[in-house]
């Protein structure tokens, strides 16, 4: 969960760049992986926003988690590496985007 200063420069960027962020997370690999973006949200609108705003679901957000559950069994077949190589990499376009915003 980022700080206060950071998260507003985060909704920030999401705003200007909502339809590469919706790209990133609606793209089929991040899908396949984590399903969809979770964390902690907002009941209200953030401060500075509308509810008009079409990003108005994502900037709730007080937090950004792309998370994958592995069974032991998973974790102890010979794909284990491949399919955790494979999930970063589908997450790398959202820490690449989350960083920028600081």
């Amino acid at each position: 969960m980022p700080e206060p200063d950071v998260l507003k420069k985060v909704r920030e960027e999401i705003d200007y760049h909502f339809k590469e962020f919706s790209g990133i997370i609606a793209h089929k690999d991040f899908k396949k992986h984590f399903g969809q973006l979770t964390g902690d949200k907002l009941v209200t609108v953030p401060k500075g926003y509308d509810t008009a705003n079409p990003a108005i679901h994502l900037l709730k957000n007080k937090s950004f988690l792309a998370w994958k559950k592995y069974t032991d069994k998973e974790v102890l077949d010979t794909g284990f590496f491949n399919d955790v190589m494979a999930a970063c990499k589908a997450m790398k376009p959202l820490d690449d985007f989350l960083n920028r915003a600081y």
